[in-house]
C-alpha cells in the first residue's frame, strides 16, 4: 500500500483582473504614458486610517482594450503606442464613429518589455529617478481604456515589509484602487492625471477608490 504524503500545492496563486478607466480629456501619446509605476501602484489594502500596503509582489500586463465612445467627433482615432526597451515603438489604431466606437485589443508584444513581470514596489523606491514607460494612448474625450494584469500577492503576515502609502481616513482592511491609471505618485493623489476609474465606485478617498 503507497504512502499518502501531502501533495506540493501553489501558496502563491496568479490572479487576473480587469481596471476600467475613463479619460477626462482628449489624450495624445506624449502626455500621459501608462508605465511601470501605474501598474505597480494599482492596488492596496488599508492598514489603519492613515496607512495602506501594496497588494501586488509582482505584476505584469496582460491586455489593453480602448473604445472611442458615443459623443466623441464624427469621425476620431485612438492609437495605442507600445514603448520601452527591447523593441522598436509599435503604433495600433483604429477609426470610428458615434455610432460605430473605434475598439483597438491590444496584448504586449512577445519578449517586449511591456509583457515582462515586474516587482510591486512603488515607482520611487524601487526605481529610483527612473520609470520605464510601457505604453500610450491617443484618444479622444470619454473614452473608455480597459486594463487586465496578472499579479501575486504579498504572503506576509504584517505590512512592515510591504511598500506603503499615506492616506487620510481610510478603513482598516478594506481593499483600495488607485483612482488614476496614468498615476505613478507614491501619495497616490489624483492631481491632474486623466484616465480617472469611473465614479460609479465608491467615493474617493485621497486619490484612492474602494475596490468593487
Amino acid at each position: 500500500m503507497a504512502i499518502q504524503v501531502p501533495r506540493p500545492f501553489r501558496s502563491n496563486p496568479t490572479f487576473t483582473r480587469t481596471f476600467r478607466f475613463i479619460s477626462g480629456a482628449n489624450e495624445s501619446k506624449d502626455a500621459d504614458l501608462v508605465t511601470v509605476g501605474s501598474l505597480q501602484n494599482l492596488m492596496f489594502i488599508a492598514s489603519a486610517a492613515a496607512a495602506a500596503g501594496s497588494l501586488f509582489a509582482s505584476v505584469r500586463l496582460k491586455k489593453v482594450e480602448v473604445w472611442q465612445m458615443a459623443g466623441s467627433a464624427a469621425f476620431a482615432q485612438i492609437a495605442l503606442t507600445w514603448l520601452g526597451d527591447r523593441m522598436p515603438n509599435r503604433e495600433i489604431s483604429a477609426t470610428g464613429t458615434p455610432m460605430v466606437p473605434a475598439h483597438i485589443r491590444a496584448r504586449p508584444p512577445r519578449g517586449s518589455f511591456a509583457a515582462m513581470w515586474f516587482g510591486g514596489q512603488l515607482a520611487a523606491p524601487a526605481l529610483g529617478a527612473t520609470n520605464p514607460t510601457l505604453f500610450s494612448l491617443t484618444t479622444p474625450a470619454n473614452s473608455v481604456c480597459d486594463v487586465t494584469v496578472e499579479f501575486q500577492m504579498f504572503d506576509t503576515d504584517s505590512f512592515n515589509n510591504q511598500p506603503t502609502v499615506t492616506t487620510a481616513g481610510a478603513t482598516a482592511g478594506v481593499l483600495y484602487v488607485n483612482q488614476s491609471l496614468d498615476n505613478t505618485s507614491t501619495t497616490l493623489t489624483a492631481g491632474t492625471k486623466n484616465w480617472t476609474i469611473s465614479s460609479a465606485f465608491s467615493s474617493v478617498l485621497n486619490g484612492f477608490i474602494s475596490a468593487w
